[in-house]
């Protein structure tokens, strides 16, 4: 069983919506998955470096099962 979620997140002021789809591949604990969503944060912040304050929140976290 495959897991991927996917985070979609609003920027600030722009109001612009950009969305990320992420696998987790096999995960199956809450505490892995905490693991690749702190993961994530540190490549957006290596992407985005200070724009990454614009990132106002994490909108939905939703499960797919494949």
């Amino acid at each position: 069983m495959k897991r991927h979620y996917t985070i979609r997140s609003v920027m600030g002021d722009e109001g612009a919506v950009e969305q990320t789809n992420y696998d987790t591949g096999n995960y199956t604990s809450s505490d892995d998955l905490a693991k690749r969503i702190k993961e994530f944060h540190e490549d957006m912040i290596s992407i985005f470096g200070h724009r990454l304050k614009l990132i106002t929140k994490v909108r939905d976290l939703k499960w797919h099962t494949q």
